[in-house]
């Protein structure tokens, strides 16, 4: 968290995407969710994520939120998985 946390203090623009070193995005990820999050004026998004394992296979396990994350939960229960 302190990389991170250090990180967001020296970005600059209007959008910030998380990619950990074990995440895989689909390539249109970002444009899609970007156009979302535009189209429907939200500050923030976040989206399911489906785990995978060292070699990429899927461990069919889908991991999904709430449909609506408060501040209080992002700071007690670690919402949102995928955050952009």
């Amino acid at each position: 968290a302190l990389t991170r946390n250090k990180a967001l203090r020296k970005a600059r623009g209007r959008w910030i995407a998380f990619l950990d070193s074990d995440d895989l995005w689909h390539p249109s990820k970002l444009e899609k969710q970007l156009e979302f999050m535009k189209n429907n004026g939200y500050s923030f998004t976040y989206h399911n994520f489906e785990k995978i394992d060292e070699s990429s296979q899927s461990l069919r396990v889908l991991v999904s939120g709430p449909a609506i994350v408060t501040r209080k939960m992002m700071y007690n229960y670690g919402y949102p998985g995928c955050l952009t």
